[in-house]
């Protein structure tokens, strides 16, 4: 949109999924996400107001495979089996080379997993189906993609999405991932990408992944 005009919108889409194909012809998934991410500004004066709504999610089926001689296939995760699904509206900070700082002082998270036996979860604002937990929460979104171009070849990202309700370990969930892209020739990238995340009912524990990737790029 124009400059001069008062409302402005930010859309994002991020998708990644790989596999492994073991000797035995068995195909294991390494990734897999799926995230969408809408927002819209509106400028009065000096303040960025804005209303934002993101979903995140994973595109194909997850199964688990127990046992050596004749394996049993168990299915664990799939397309929105988990999701989180969040509406906020807050403030807005943009940069001129597209990065920005997003707050939602008032937001609304409502989250979707699978059931089963061992399934973790807070018995507050939770809806138990036959095999899917709902729940629901209030609080504060943060989220944030900061990009730079380091050199003529090298690009750096960074994004970063955090909610909370509370300040206790059970009420926080955040996810980041800074990634470093080089490109030796024109159609080709090389991506190291570094993850981290907490969500204390998929693990007490923060979770770490680095990942080195190669890509081909089109582009007009």
């Amino acid at each position: 949109m124009k400059k001069e005009s008062a409302f402005k919108r930010i859309h994002e889409l991020k998708a990644e999924i790989g596999y492994a194909k073991y000797i035995d012809s068995t195909w294991i998934k390494q990734s897999d996400y799926l995230y969408l991410n809408s927002i819209w500004i509106y400028t009065s004066s000096t303040i960025q107001n804005s209303f934002t709504i993101n979903l995140k999610t994973q595109i194909a089926d997850t199964w688990i495979y127990q046992g050596y001689k004749d394996p049993v296939r168990t299915w664990t995760s799939g397309p929105l089996l988990p999701a989180s699904l969040v509406a906020g509206y807050g403030m807005n900070i943009q940069f001129q080379n597209k990065s920005y700082i997003n707050i939602a002082f008032a937001s609304l998270k409502l989250n979707s997993k699978p059931r089963f036996e061992f399934s973790i979860y807070d018995s507050k604002n939770v809806i138990v189906a036959e095999k899917v937990i709902y729940n629901t929460s209030y609080g504060l979104q943060l989220q944030c993609m900061l990009t730079s171009k380091l050199l003529k070849s090298i690009d750096w990202e960074y994004r970063a999405q955090f909610f909370a309700t509370g300040i206790d370990k059970k009420q926080i969930t955040f996810d980041a991932q800074n990634s470093f892209s080089f490109r030796p020739v024109s159609f080709i990238k090389l991506r190291l990408e570094q993850k981290i995340a907490y969500d204390f009912y998929s693990s007490e524990h923060l979770q770490f992944r680095v990942e080195m990737m190669m890509g081909f790029v089109l582009e007009k």
